[in-house]
């Protein structure tokens, strides 16, 4: 052994090398391993999400379904339209929202207060059912309808002897009667209690789920701090020969990281790859955040506000000088019938388009699904109605040509202002009640409440 080995002090710079790869790999690996685990938790986050999203929206087809046969039945025992009836049975027996909603519900929350919640609302529909076959029946025979052209579900069914004794025109308004006394307006109520009970229950379990992966993610990036922390001091240990490749950008790495901006990609390779693999899940999981907002409160097929955004905002909306506008494209089943779904959702987009283009930017349109769509103005008082009535005008007659394949549709709106002194309560049921007046009386119209 020579004086210049002996005198030698310590681990060797080979021996360090060995020494500080072999543990850096090591909590390399671990930092993997917690980067994975952080995937992982949003993942299962994405798919909660999910998962509510696709259970709102059956919730809400089973309250569409509901809602459309009810108007179906309304339309028919007032006006006697074969086509009311036919629509009728087509969505209770063909369409069937309603079961389908409910099946879709079950194999993904099944048990739950939620999926029993929404289970009794479909009792409660075909609780109705039989009022509204009741309905059918004493029309049909006030109108001599042959008992062989009744639909097949109502072959079965006879009215009773005390029905029967009645007149037509008692038949008539007994039907009529029936379909809007309060003993069906409770029933509906009943199911939009269990609707809305539902949805609670719905957000309820998903927040539950959401916070027990917020604090997995939260202790995942615990340990990634940690892990950080750990590669600091080995490169803090070999600072003299690792300054400018490890030290410097390291530091940069930890005042970006503090300031959740994306991390410069320099020094070593090692430190180019854990700055790229941050910055794109850093990239991945600002966008993904931004979509998930943005999807939960917007129509995908519109891109104007949905119901839920909608539920948000109303409640402090009603409270201010507004005018709610309800509108309907007529007979948009015939164009989905006579076009295709496609050109049915083309119609649908040029409906919104428009909207955007003719109501100011502080105004809010939304789309609550089918041909259903409503838009609030702000800052509005009766004062305003002929500004109201020319914007929709303006719409309805761009509506009116053909443009680009898309074929021409009548739109029918319904028209209320905050305030007004003969009002139900709500704008929005008296805008309901304005565009009820114009369907009434041919669609294809405006009509401001209180109707005249």
């Amino acid at each position: 052994m020579t004086a210049e080995s002996k005198n030698r002090r310590g681990m060797s710079l080979r021996t360090l090398s060995t020494v500080m790869i072999a543990v850096s790999a090591f909590v390399s690996f671990m930092l993997f391993f917690s980067v994975t685990q952080v995937s992982r938790g949003y993942e299962a986050m994405r798919t909660a999400t999910d998962i509510y999203i696709r259970t709102q929206q059956d919730v809400s087809d089973l309250q569409a379904g509901s809602d459309y046969l009810t108007e179906q039945v309304r339309s028919y025992v007032i006006t006697g339209d074969q086509l009311s009836m036919n629509q009728y049975f087509e969505e209770a027996e063909v369409t069937r929202r309603r079961d389908a909603a409910v099946e879709s519900l079950e194999t993904v929350l099944d048990g739950t207060e939620a999926c029993t919640s929404l289970q009794t609302a479909m009792q409660y529909s075909n609780d109705l059912m039989e009022i509204e076959y009741r309905a059918f029946l004493l029309r049909l025979a006030a109108d001599h309808v042959p008992q062989g052209s009744y639909p097949a579900s109502l072959q079965n069914v006879s009215l009773s002897a005390q029905d029967s004794a009645l007149s037509d025109a008692e038949k008539k308004e007994l039907a009529e009667q029936l379909v809007f006394d309060d003993a069906y307006r409770s029933c509906k109520n009943r199911i939009s209690e269990q609707v809305r009970k539902c949805m609670v229950e719905l957000a309820a379990t998903t927040q539950t789920e959401q916070s027990t992966t917020m604090n997995q993610l939260r202790t995942a990036l615990t340990v990634q701090y940690i892990l950080i922390a750990l590669l600091l001091a080995i490169v803090f240990a070999v600072i003299l020969i690792m300054t400018f490749h490890v030290i410097n950008p390291l530091l940069r790495s930890i005042r970006r990281i503090q300031g959740q901006e994306y991390l410069e990609p320099k020094g070593l390779a090692e430190m180019q790859f854990l700055a790229g693999a941050y910055n794109d899940m850093f990239a991945k999981v600002r966008t993904d955040q931004e979509k998930l907002s943005y999807e939960a409160t917007h129509d995908a097929l519109t891109g104007l506000y949905n119901r839920k955004a909608y539920e948000q905002v109303m409640s402090n909306l009603e409270k201010l000088d507004i005018c709610y506008l309800m509108l309907d494209v007529d007979n948009f089943k015939g164009v989905n019938d006579t076009y295709g779904h496609d050109t049915g959702d083309r119609v649908l987009r040029r409906v919104a388009q428009l909207l955007k283009e003719n109501f100011r930017s502080d105004d809010m349109a939304f789309r609550f699904g089918g041909d259903e769509f409503a838009v609030v103005m702000r800052h509005m008082n009766p004062a305003l109605r002929d500004l109201v009535s020319a914007k929709v005008t303006k719409i309805r007659e761009e509506l009116a040509r053909e443009t680009d394949g898309i074929p021409a549709v009548t739109l029918s709106t319904g028209a209320a202002f905050s305030g007004c002194a003969e009002s139900t309560g709500s704008v929005a049921k008296d805008a309901d009640i304005a565009l009820y007046e114009v369907k009434k009386t041919g669609k294809g119209g405006i009509e401001f409440y209180p109707v005249k």
